[in-house]
């Protein structure tokens, strides 16, 4: 269909004054010869009924959303991008538009670039949040759509931490921010926009679990060493809105001192064997002054160990016997398996 243009806006939407056609978003007039000249292809419907020129593009719209969609359920990055960004050219507010066209576009990053597009997805969040609540009915509608953007911020985050755990040990340590605690900061972005919505704080916490418990397990691996002074503040303070929400979640946020080989071997921070050496490191070593020397040599040397070779099988297979046999020997000694609280 045919359609004036504005030369001096673009716009589509003309009323006839007269014998002149008015440009209803800039307030320019064109002759009716002029407004011949203008007259130009467009897509969708162009109604001319009445004084006014309107422009209807539904079913271009339509066709648009049908393929942005389809691109989203296949996780198609380029075609999502593509046609999220043609619907925004049409739709400048629609949120599902701003969100996913933003999203699909930080999706193909490189290692380097992880900082700033992550900068880029917290920054845009907000806004979108904010068009969510214009636009979207209050209660389960709203929810989910708020759901919608914490799922897919999820799955931005896992291919940021995929993306790092994919190259040196030396790399991803230099960007600890760009792990646990990105999710954690989404979540603090969803939970003050929707202030006093427990349905969506709830949306929040669950994230805020998500970074908390991956970022606390990094730490336990002796992952953030030098970091530690940073992260453990904000991990801190990361439980402490957690309980305020959800009073019977518990997460230990180790010491500065965590059993950095045992952890390797065994998997995790706590479970009865860490706890086992935990509880003769805290008991019976530091009871003693050569005790005390081991356990700074320990912690000097063990971090940069399972830093170079923590992921090789070698390493946990060369630690494995001689700790299970330590832990054997700790227990018919007395020393207990159960959870643990360092000292």
């Amino acid at each position: 269909m045919k359609a004036i243009v504005c030369e001096m806006c673009s716009g589509h939407d003309f009323v006839k004054d007269g014998d002149f056609f008015v440009c209803q978003s800039c307030g320019t007039k064109y002759s009716a010869d002029d407004a011949k000249k203008m007259m130009v292809e467009i897509e969708g419907k162009v109604d001319v009924s009445g004084s006014s020129v309107k422009i209807d593009r539904s079913e271009e719209l339509e066709k648009l959303y049908a393929l942005a969609r389809r691109a989203k359920e296949n996780n198609d990055s380029e075609n999502g991008a593509k046609y999220y960004a043609m619907i925004l050219e049409k739709k400048p507010d629609d949120w599902e538009a701003a969100f996913y066209s933003m999203h699909f576009r930080n999706q193909n990053i490189k290692v380097g670039e992880i900082s700033n597009a992550q900068s880029r997805y917290k920054s845009s969040i907000k806004s979108i949040l904010q068009l969510i609540k214009q636009q979207v009915p209050a209660g389960a509608e709203q929810k989910k759509a708020v759901q919608e953007v914490g799922d897919a911020a999820v799955s931005f985050w896992k291919l940021t931490v995929a993306n790092l755990d994919g190259v040196a040990v030396a790399v991803a340590q230099s960007m600890p921010f760009q792990r646990g605690i990105f999710i954690t900061e989404i979540g603090d972005v969803i939970a003050d926009e929707f202030e006093g919505d427990k349905g969506i704080t709830d949306i929040a916490v669950s994230l805020w679990k998500l970074g908390e418990e991956y970022t606390v397990e990094q730490m336990k691996g002796g992952m953030f060493k030098q970091y530690y002074k940073q992260i453990a503040p904000f991990a801190e303070q990361t439980l402490q809105k957690i309980q305020q929400q959800d009073s019977q979640y518990r997460l230990e946020i180790p010491k500065s001192g965590s059993c950095y080989i045992a952890t390797c071997v065994y998997g995790s921070y706590d479970c009865p064997q860490v706890w086992t050496l935990r509880r003769f490191r805290d008991n019976t070593l530091a009871a003693t002054w050569y005790g005390r020397v081991f356990i700074r040599t320990y912690y000097a040397i063990s971090p940069t160990l399972v830093r170079l070779f923590g992921e090789t099988k070698w390493f946990r297979g060369m630690w494995k016997k001689p700790l299970d046999s330590m832990v054997t020997a700790l227990r018919r000694k007395g020393v207990a398996d159960t959870p643990y609280r360092d000292k």
